[in-house]
């Protein structure tokens, strides 16, 4: 089973979330299928949950999780087999080309968490 492709996005002013047909296209036409609904109550004194700001928030952090995973996934294994080969000759630096290739990574690994709407 597989998940419905990325890039997600959230409806304007919505909870909706959607698939994207054409990334280039930020207007509503450019949305393919609803996938789901972040969950609001709309009065609190029968219903408890998230109200329609924390609802909207929900949605965005979702979709930014979403769409960031992979670049993320990526980063994490190319970082870590270059750990996995460096602890192999003891970190030592003259042995091998990891630390070379561990400095090179940076720019990866910085531009997956910019894409996250992280910094290091």
């Amino acid at each position: 089973m597989t998940h419905t492709p990325t890039p997600w996005r959230v409806e304007q002013e919505s909870t909706q979330i959607w698939n994207v047909i054409d990334e280039q296209d930020q207007t509503t036409y450019a949305l393919g299928y609803p996938i789901v609904t972040c969950r609001t109550s709309p009065c609190s004194s029968w219903a408890k949950g998230p109200n329609v700001d924390e609802g909207e928030a929900n949605a965005a952090f979702i979709v930014k999780a979403v769409n960031s995973h992979e670049k993320l996934v990526e980063a994490l294994r190319l970082v870590r087999g270059i750990i996995v080969e460096a602890s192999a000759v003891g970190f030592n630096y003259k042995d091998g080309d990891w630390a070379e290739r561990l400095y090179a990574s940076q720019g990866d690994t910085a531009n997956a968490l910019k894409d996250a709407g992280e910094t290091l």
